[in-house]
């Protein structure tokens, strides 16, 4: 039975990655803060509570074949709290398991690569354009990776990931449920979406199979859709008649002028400048044909059967 180490194992993709683990009948250790940050106890899991630290990751990592490197931020108020969180996260996470021998997967973002359309996707050996502060600490924390000696490794930079247990897409169920479905920037605009569990297999894959090693990949389904598309799958499941609001861009102006304020009171704002970027982008869609072709993996669940277990998910734990 191998043991593997997963950082950010209480997050939403971490720990669909640790149930999946499980299923395979791995031990899995978790790093947890020293004060904090508890699992709930398994058959196999183990928590191993360290300051993350080169030190303290690396006895995390003392015999573990594969540190899956998740943990990190996706929002914050300054680039400083991003690269401290992702990139110099990442470089801990890399030199400990170069430490130990281990095989190390960081899970990356599209954000860190740049946006790609319908006519342009985003491939895999396009030059790095990204156009945020996270996307570009993400980048960063692949530098690390790649100068990080005597390391095996392997990237997966994910697109948006959607699931059960999920709140960033949350917020659009939530409004779905008022009959309310804003549309701000481009509605024709499109994105490369994965489903948390696809996803996993992905990560798994690239901790795995020996023809992932030194390579970056995407992972997501293979049909990229559009903003208005992925509003009106909400409202049918809702059965609310889809009436989209298009938002002038002053109100996203307006929306991410007041998220900024929340710096000063310690908060991070639902929408700042930074995601206001995102929104505005022309598209993110990317190219996930070299994953299918090199490790197998197919990131198969549509839109609509994803949504809906998703949607169920939210109703039975009382979200929505």
């Amino acid at each position: 039975m191998n043991t593997v180490l997963v950082t950010g194992a209480t997050g939403f993709i971490g720990s669909h990655l640790v149930d999946a683990l499980l299923e395979q009948g791995q031990r899995v250790r978790v790093l947890t803060r020293p004060n904090g940050g508890k699992v709930t106890p398994r058959e196999n899991l183990e928590s191993f509570a360290a300051p993350f630290t080169t030190d303290g990751l690396t006895r995390a990592a003392a015999g573990c074949s594969v540190v899956y490197h998740l943990g990190g931020i996706t929002r914050a108020n300054t680039e400083a709290e991003f690269m401290w969180a992702n990139a110099e996260g990442t470089r801990v996470a890399a030199v400990a398991a170069a430490r130990v021998g281990a095989r190390l997967v960081y899970v990356s973002s599209l954000a860190a690569a740049g946006t790609g359309t319908l006519d342009a996707p985003r491939r895999i050996l396009d030059e790095p354009q990204p156009i945020t502060a996270y996307g570009r600490s993400k980048l960063e924390g692949e530098v690390r990776v790649h100068e990080t000696a005597g390391l095996a490794w392997s990237i997966l930079r994910p697109p948006g990931v959607y699931g059960e247990r999920d709140k960033d897409f949350l917020f659009a169920f939530q409004a779905a449920k008022r009959g309310f479905f804003p549309v701000l920037g481009n509605p024709a605009r499109a994105y490369t979406l994965v489903y948390a569990k696809d996803l996993v297999k992905a990560i798994l894959a690239c901790g795995e199979n020996p023809a992932a090693l030194g390579r970056t990949y995407f992972a997501g389904h293979p049909e990229p859709v559009s903003y208005l598309r992925i509003l009106e799958t909400i409202a049918i499941l809702f059965e609310k008649p889809f009436k989209p609001l298009q938002l002038p861009n002053f109100a996203l102006e307006v929306a991410a002028g007041a998220g900024e304020m929340g710096r000063f009171v310690g908060q991070v704002g639902l929408i700042n400048r930074s995601r206001q970027k995102d929104l505005l982008a022309p598209g993110w869609v990317c190219d996930v044909t070299p994953i299918t072709e090199e490790l197998g993996v197919q990131c198969q669940t549509a839109l609509e059967q994803g949504f809906a277990d998703t949607f169920s998910w939210y109703k039975s734990h009382k979200w929505l």
